[in-house]
This record gives C-alpha cells, sequence and structure tokens, in this order.
C-alpha cells in the first residue's frame, strides 16, 4: 500500500484530476488523502468558500479521504511559510493516521502520465524527491534538499529524522532555502545511494544546472527541445499549447523522469501565483486529461 496525500489551496478540481490518474496508472494499491487549506488565508473571501464546498463535493464523490488544515496554525501568510505550514500539518496528521511503509507526498498539480509502480521504483531507495542546490556561507559544500513537488519515502528507514521532514523555509550556513530546506539533513545522513532523484527532462544539462541553484533556464540552450518528438502526440501537444499560452521561450511545465520515461507532468503554478491566464491553461490540461482517460495508448 502507498499512502498518497497532497494539500489542496485553491485547485480544487485537480484533486479530482490528480485521484483519477492515479487510479489508471498507479500499478500499487494506495490510499488517498486529501488536506483541505482552502479555509486558512488571514481574510476569507466568497473564492474560499467556493474552493471549499468544491473540494468536499470531489472528495465525497469519489470517497476520497479529507481533512481540515487548522487556520490557527499559521504565523506567516506569505506563500512559501503558508505551503511550508500547510504540508507540515499534513505529514504530521498523516503519519499518525494513516500507518504504512510507503508514503508520497505530492503536489495538487502534478499528474502521473504513464504506468508507474512506486514500490517497484523505491526497491533500493529510502528517500526520492527532486533534489536542490545552494551555496552556504564559507562552506565548499553546497546545501541539497527536496522540494514538495514530489516526496516519496519508506517511514521506518528515516524514522529518526522525520524531524527534518519539514517543508517551512530556512537558512542552512548561510543559503536561504525554500520550502523543503531542512531535508537536506534527511539526504546528508543516509546512504547516497538510496537517494533517489526525479529530474525534468525538458531542460537540458544547462537548464537542470540552473534549475537545481533555483535560478530560471532562460536560453534556448536550456531546453531539450528534441525529446518533445518522442512523446506520444496529447503530452507533447499540451506542452506546446501550455509554453504558447504563456508566451515562454521554452517550456514551463515540467515532465518528471527516472531514466528519460515521462511519468509525470507538473502543470507549474497551479494556483497561479504568476497571474497568467489560468483559465487557457486548465483548459489546455483539460482537454489533455480528456485524452488520457480515454484509451490513449496507441496514440502517437
Amino acid at each position: 500500500m502507498v499512502v498518497i496525500y497532497t494539500v489542496s489551496y485553491n485547485a480544487p478540481e485537480f484533486i479530482e484530476i490528480q485521484f483519477k490518474l492515479f487510479k489508471k496508472y498507479l500499478k500499487n494499491d494506495f490510499k488517498y488523502v486529501v488536506y483541505n487549506n482552502t479555509m486558512t488565508d488571514a481574510k476569507i473571501t466568497n473564492k474560499n468558500h467556493y474552493n471549499n464546498v468544491k473540494l468536499k463535493e470531489i472528495c465525497t464523490k469519489h470517497d476520497i479521504s479529507w481533512h481540515d488544515v487548522p487556520g490557527n496554525i499559521f504565523t506567516r501568510q506569505d506563500p512559501s511559510n503558508r505551503a511550508g505550514t500547510s504540508i507540515n500539518y499534513a505529514i504530521s496528521h498523516v503519519h499518525n493516521t494513516y500507518i504504512d511503509e510507503l508514503y508520497f507526498l505530492i503536489d495538487s498539480d502534478l499528474f502521473p502520465v504513464s504506468d508507474i509502480d512506486i514500490a517497484e521504483i523505491m526497491t533500493n531507495s529510502y528517500f526520492s524527491g527532486r533534489i536542490q542546490y545552494r551555496k552556504g556561507v564559507n562552506t565548499d559544500n553546497d546545501i541539497s534538499y527536496v522540494t514538495n513537488q514530489i516526496v516519496i519515502y519508506k517511514k521506518s528507514r528515516i524514522n529518526n529524522m522525520l524531524n527534518y521532514l519539514s517543508f517551512n523555509p530556512v537558512s542552512i550556513n548561510g543559503a536561504i532555502c525554500d520550502c523543503g530546506g531542512d531535508t537536506h539533513y534527511i539526504i546528508k545522513k543516509i546512504d547516497k545511494l538510496k537517494f533517489l532523484n526525479w529530474t525534468n527532462i525538458l531542460f537540458s544539462k544547462s537548464g537542470n544546472t540552473k534549475q537545481l541553484y533555483g535560478n530560471s533556464p532562460d536560453m534556448l540552450s536550456d531546453f531539450n527541445f528534441k525529446i518533445l518528438d518522442t512523446f506520444n502526440e496529447p503530452l507533447r501537444q499540451f506542452i506546446i499549447n501550455d509554453t504558447n499560452i504563456l508566451n515562454k521561450l521554452g517550456p514551463f511545465c515540467e515532465v518528471f523522469s527516472i531514466n528519460n520515461n515521462p511519468l509525470f507532468l507538473h502543470l507549474r503554478a497551479g494556483s497561479n501565483w504568476i497571474n497568467y491566464d489560468i483559465q487557457k491553461r486548465k483548459d489546455n490540461l483539460n482537454t489533455y486529461i480528456e485524452l488520457l482517460l480515454t484509451d490513449t495508448d496507441n496514440i502517437e
């Protein structure tokens, strides 16, 4: 069994999409748990109320387990600290409520797009995520940690390090780390062969290097355009459309992979912190998802 959990803030429709795609593609028995973060803003608006009602309707419709994130746990309201606080609440709650070995923390705008076996992927690994690096002060060693988009772990193997499974922004050796900085201490303590990294295969080597250190790829050479031709047509077209909608030089969305096999699509900025036309992006996503949820195995 894999316990999959996510925090939902202002795009409840992603929960239905994510759940349906896990049912289609995940080869493991799983428990899917949603943490409802829709009603924790300092000022509650009609949009908060709408998202709250919509999320609970979706969870009830699909018999998805959900839990409210308490509003009184937030001491800071900036996006990074809000995200970290809600995720940390979810981690504590899910460990105390759903007892298993494999846990999977996933961003709500990250979607499986092909067959995946989590147990097989994690056979030789204890901890898995997207590695990030930051330069510390007066040290030759980079600070390494994982962000909250995709984090898979064997709880018993990191049980004595769970206090470092935290996603509040922190400063380590003078390096400013975004959500997940404390996971540096987990990566530092476990055997390096027991950590499994996910990469975005839409970046070239130079693009990945920039992203790893918190910079934005901004040159044509930072993108791996050739790999688009290896994707099936629905995924390729989604990426092209999303890039055009955002008027970007290269893809803004991400395709997470191990060994160049596209396994997850990360929409990125599903909460629309970039203030683009999110409805066009959602319409493009929905077109792609409808194809995925029908028989697209033979689409080239």
